[in-house]
């Protein structure tokens, strides 16, 4: 499969039209030049831009994130937390920013990764440990793996850090899009010239030698997620899934705990889709919510559908939620009980569910990056970010990067500082267990699966490590006393 055969012509067509008359005004031209001071969300608006709930920290446009004259676009982004330092990777056509947002005052560009062939419209970052796997739709891009610690070492003194390629993996050409597995040490490059643009599964244990195990060419994947399934479906805790977005073709749910023989567990498709495009899982692994990037069409609201996975044999749409505007959406997260939607020309909307059986949402904040539309349509808002421990919120547009926070004493603020069910994070590694402590000094132990203890001890704050040289594979549980939630992990 070519790149033409991977996407969808006339959307293709569209987002070329879009990006020639970006070339054409220049970045200068949009609105909200380069912010340094917050601005609160007073009145429905933050300076220029209406909101609720949420406060402008700074937004920088892409000609001061290494696209020199403003050409070409942003699309994704992602996070990395070190040391209580707070980076943002923002994608663009031709390479990958890597910007500080530990003060979201002042974002500082440290260190700029070129595109390994090619510029493109789309490019896709995540991350594993210390390390993040870029994927493009550029030819024969491959997949970039960048060390972040050397990234962010120069600390913006003289400009940033004009960065090599870590390590580079070359068994697949372009790519959409790629989902990852902290969880497993796995990374599914999708969209690509392979296995008819299904799932790669490639072993990044070991992240400067990543060694492709598997594929799945069930169908052309756009996008998707990976997980250690630990929902209601008894028959399927402790495997790992993908839940894939198939665009034209709907989605599909497939078993990706054996990389030489994934097995599709269902797959569903309706009149109500039209192209799926990108879905999450809440985080109790009981529902799916799908963004649809080509239902929208100026005659209804933004709509995010909701799937129930009682059964993952048997998923069921159980309906939608419909938005505030007539505008498209892109990509969907959820963390600490709310979804947070990019929805291009509306920009970032929140979203807290009130009765999944029933698809019944309400939006609880928003911030619009694009104060002069609310239309149908693929400008704007590319993609969020919302996992920083300190509340901040990353939002990549085709044309700034956003910093925000939610406003004092907004139902936003109370949802995302109120504590977490479980503070401790497990992460496999390379013969260690990787468990991660927030809080005081506390007992750990871990069991196998069927209930042998194979370690205990004690943790402190911060990151701790236990060798598991010598553990057989397969699933463990790590239960902490202080923690009302054992988490699951997969040695290999």
């Amino acid at each position: 499969m070519n790149i033409l055969e991977s996407t969808n012509w006339s959307l293709l067509q569209t987002l070329g039209e879009r990006v020639l008359r970006l070339v054409m005004v220049g970045a200068a031209c949009a609105i909200g030049a380069a912010l340094s001071a917050q601005t609160l969300c007073e009145a429905g608006y933050a300076g220029d831009y209406p909101c609720d709930g949420i406060d402008l920290m700074s937004v920088t446009p892409l000609v001061e994130l290494g696209s020199p004259g403003g050409f070409g676009n942003g699309n994704d982004c992602w996070g990395w937390v070190k040391d209580d330092r707070e980076f943002v990777l923002y994608g663009r056509s031709n390479g990958l920013s890597v910007v500080e947002v530990t003060d979201p005052v002042n974002p500082v560009f440290l260190a700029n990764l070129p595109t390994h062939t090619t510029p493109s419209l789309w490019r896709d970052v995540k991350v594993y440990g210390d390390y993040a796997f870029i994927v493009s739709e550029a030819g024969d891009h491959g997949m970039q793996v960048l060390d972040l610690n050397a990234a962010v070492s120069g600390g913006g003194v003289g400009g940033p850090l004009q960065m090599l390629t870590t390590a580079h993996f070359d068994g697949f050409g372009n790519a959409h899009n790629i989902a990852l597995n902290e969880s497993t040490g796995y990374a599914y490059p999708v969209g690509t010239n392979m296995a008819s643009g299904g799932l790669l599964m490639i072993d990044i244990s070991d992240p400067l030698n990543p060694e492709l195990e598997g594929t799945w060419n069930g169908s052309y994947v756009h996008d998707a997620q990976v997980v250690v399934f630990n929902g209601a479906d008894e028959d399927y805790i402790g495997r790992e899934v993908a839940f894939a977005c198939g665009g034209w073709n709907g989605m599909y749910i497939v078993d990706v705990t054996d990389k030489s023989d994934p097995q599709t567990i269902s797959s569903f498709s309706g009149n109500e889709f039209v192209y799926t495009h990108q879905s999450w899982l809440t985080e109790d692994h009981r529902f799916m919510l799908i963004c649809d990037e080509l239902d929208e069409n100026g005659t209804f609201n933004t709509r995010t559908y909701v799937v129930d996975l009682l059964d993952l044999d048997n998923p069921v749409l159980v309906g939608f939620h419909s938005g505030t505007l007539e505008v498209t959406d892109h990509n969907v997260y959820t963390h600490k009980g709310l979804a947070f939607e990019s929805n291009y020309n509306a920009g970032l909307q929140v979203l807290r569910p009130l009765n999944l059986m029933a698809a019944e949402m309400e939006q609880v904040a928003s911030f619009d990056t694009e104060p002069t539309t609310d239309e149908v349509g693929t400008d704007g808002a590319w993609s969020v970010f919302p996992y920083f421990p300190s509340g901040t919120i990353a939002i990549s547009t085709f044309t700034h990067l956003f910093v925000v926070r939610p406003s004092e004493d907004s139902v936003l603020d109370v949802e995302l500082n109120s504590p977490a069910v479980s503070a401790l994070t497990a992460l496999a590694g390379v013969d260690v267990l990787h468990l991660n402590w927030a809080g005081a000094q506390a007992q750990v132990q871990v069991f196998d699966a069927v209930g042998t203890l194979v370690y205990a001890g004690v943790i402190s704050e911060g990151e701790n490590t236990v060798s598991t040289s010598g553990w057989s594979p397969g699933l463990y549980l790590v239960s902490c006393e202080k923690s009302p939630q054992a988490e699951r992990v997969v040695i290999r």
